[in-house]
């Protein structure tokens, strides 16, 4: 997965560029342009929540025209209709306008960097797993070669359920940059928050769009380099092949499940009983041998205590390996934990419930939720784990006694999403309101409220 890091890192300079410019632009626009109009960040997002198009600033005078009279909307009113402002209006238009051609920009260069990228990926998968192969098995058997037509064919394969690919992802996810980007450009037009905080939240948001960028390369990756294996497969006549799982502890549980099982080769699905099983999969497979003794051979697992990589016997399973090397050291481990969080002034328990002010850690079980109570036993908040194992976001049901900072929702309550990249470094975290899912997933708590 080096290439595919890579890659997205040529994608991370694409996104940077169009905010180095977007930066610029902002301060020609709400530089010494900061009134405060009396309205929160919930407030303005109520509002932006019945406008169609976020580009329109007529719309826009619609909607607040049609709030209750409040003398601050009155203000706000007047001055978008002042010849004052005007020119910075029409500049705001404007901006709105490069955003759409931005995302244009940004989906072309990441198209067609694709393109290229998975070409090659698939052609170097290809003839690597054909060399191992006949290392492996001692046959110098014969294989076609890989032809375009069956790079063009998978490059255009949907293999979700959803019938996307990955050109119509990257579209998907600079759409949902530029029209979050739109939204605080208008949330700063509102509220007057000023240039600096503005620019804090679109870098925000550039973050989260680097990271789906990111995911996508990393995912379609796994499908390419797998899709070149099973290939392989078949031109060996190799009729079946195993799961392989990471044996370390992010590994998901859908791939906990499916590791060292052996599945006909004509029967895979991606997805189902072939990797990628999810976002960021790091599973993979091997051709199966039925007169191998794969209890002489070896495979690679991290030491879930020191994080070093070891050899274990290839016929062990996920299932063998956590119980021998997890719970076999559970006691000592937790012991460590214990301490450690006793100290940090949290209490862990069976049951994945926190207690304290301090939320969970960063890392956890692998597409988890885990419950945060107070002293009290009052729930607090949930933390959300990806297929990683890495946090991506909290939602807490307080406003932690500081409602200036947390004016959201009826009691404070609100969401933050955290970005990690694939080694665990944080990349940043942004604060927002819950949404209509996010409210109904967590009714249980929010319902006496």
């Amino acid at each position: 997965m080096d290439k595919a890091e890579k890659q997205a890192d040529q994608f991370d300079k694409v996104y940077q560029e169009a905010k180095t410019y977007l930066d610029k632009e902002v301060n020609k626009i709400f530089d010494k342009f900061q009134r405060d109009y009396g309205l929160s960040q919930v407030e303005a997002r109520q509002v932006l929540k019945n406008m169609k198009d976020k580009k329109n600033l007529n719309e826009l005078r619609k909607v607040l025209e049609a709030r209750p009279n409040d003398p601050n909307i009155q203000r706000l009113l007047a001055d978008l209709d002042s010849p004052a402002y005007s020119f910075r209006m029409k500049r705001l238009e404007r901006l709105s306008d490069d955003l759409d051609r931005m995302r244009e920009s940004i989906y072309h260069s990441e198209k067609t960097g694709s393109d290229a990228f998975y070409s090659d990926l698939m052609k170097d998968s290809y003839y690597k797993a054909t060399f191992d192969l006949q290392q492996q098995t001692g046959l110098a058997y014969g294989f076609s070669g890989l032809p375009e037509s069956e790079i063009k064919h998978l490059q255009s394969f949907s293999w979700v359920g959803d019938g996307s690919t990955y050109s119509t992802n990257i579209w998907k996810n600079t759409g949902k940059l530029t029209s979050s980007i739109k939204d605080e450009l208008l949330i700063s037009l509102m509220t007057g928050r000023d240039t600096r905080e503005t620019a804090q939240a679109i870098a925000e948001r550039f973050n989260v769009g680097q990271n789906d960028a990111r995911r996508l390369v990393r995912t379609e990756s796994a499908f390419f380099h797998n899709q070149m294996e099973l290939l392989n497969y078949e031109e060996a006549d190799i009729e079946k092949y195993i799961f392989v799982a990471v044996l370390d502890k992010r590994t998901s549980r859908i791939c906990q499940e499916h590791d060292n099982q052996v599945y006909d080769r004509d029967k895979a699905v991606p997805g189902v009983n072939c990797p990628p099983m999810h976002p960021w999969c790091r599973s993979t497979t091997v051709g199966y041998d039925e007169d191998a003794d794969y209890s002489k051979l070896k495979r690679r697992a991290r030491n879930p205590e020191t994080g070093k990589v070891e050899y274990v016997p290839a016929d062990m399973t996920y299932k063998e390996w956590y119980s021998k090397y997890v719970d076999g050291n559970r006691e000592s481990i937790k012991r460590k934990a214990f301490d450690k969080t006793i100290k940090d002034g949290i209490i862990v328990s069976v049951s994945g419930t926190t207690i304290g002010h301090t939320p969970p850690g960063k890392i956890g079980l692998p597409n988890s939720v885990v419950q945060h109570n107070a002293t009290n036993g009052d729930v607090l908040g949930r933390t959300y784990y990806d297929a990683r194992g890495f946090k991506t976001k909290d939602v807490h049901f307080t406003n932690h006694k500081q409602p200036a900072r947390h004016p959201y929702g009826k009691i404070g309550e609100h969401a933050h999403d955290f970005v990690f990249d694939d080694e665990g470094k944080f990349v940043s975290r942004s604060t927002r309101e819950l949404t209509d899912d996010e409210r109904k997933e967590n009714q249980d708590i929010l319902w006496r409220y």
